[in-house]
């Protein structure tokens, strides 16, 4: 499967749905708690359909139409042992791809990680390298963050990436035990990216 090495320690590698999903999903559910604060839709997964959403992914990465990556940490004893052992960790993609018209290309970037491994910069190091594969292979000018306006760890890492704050919406279904939620539209436009 493609991979992408962010460093020495951590790779993005396209999910692999015979291989990959009873770890992701072991990881997911772990992490339910956290993840479905923000992504309430994300409570209702099975293993199944993890599988059947990996497959329809690697059909998109394939086409050319997206890029759902594993964020995998190399593990230490594998280092001292010289052998190629990947823990999985989370998962960062390229998402909703839009290339009707080639001038407004664009797509969402989305994430969530093993809160084992929160305050780390790793997400911030694997977004980096997603947004330069967006720019790069997929032919996208812009690139949008949504984030919930109380996910402060995630409005971080949207301003450590330069991207700017466009749109703010405000929604009931997404969180459906609060009264209202506001999700900041973040925008990351390949121009501005290249004059980093």
């Amino acid at each position: 499967m493609y991979a992408i090495t962010v460093d020495d320690r951590l790779q993005l590698k396209v999910l692999d749905p015979d291989k990959d999903v009873e770890e992701s999903f072991a990881v997911l559910q772990k992490n339910m708690p956290y993840v479905e604060v923000f992504l309430p839709w994300m409570k209702d997964r099975t293993i199944e359909k993890d599988k059947k959403d990996m497959q329809d992914a690697l059909d998109k990465f394939n086409n050319g139409l997206g890029s759902e990556m594993g964020i995998f940490e190399k593990e230490v004893a594998a280092e001292y042992e010289n052998k190629n052992s990947w823990k999985f960790i989370g998962w960062c993609g390229i998402i909703r791809v839009k290339k009707e018209n080639p001038q407004d290309a664009y797509a969402e970037l989305s994430y969530w990680l093993d809160k084992d491994y929160w305050g780390q910069g790793i997400v911030t190091k694997c977004m980096q390298k997603l947004i330069e594969f967006a720019f790069t292979n997929l032919e996208l000018n812009k690139l949008q963050l949504t984030t919930d306006n109380r996910n402060q760890k995630s409005l971080a890492v949207a301003r450590r990436l330069n991207f700017k704050l466009t749109d703010i919406k405000v929604t009931k279904k997404l969180c459906p035990e609060e009264d209202l939620s506001k999700l900041e539209v973040h925008m990351l436009n390949k121009n501005d990216w290249l004059s980093q």
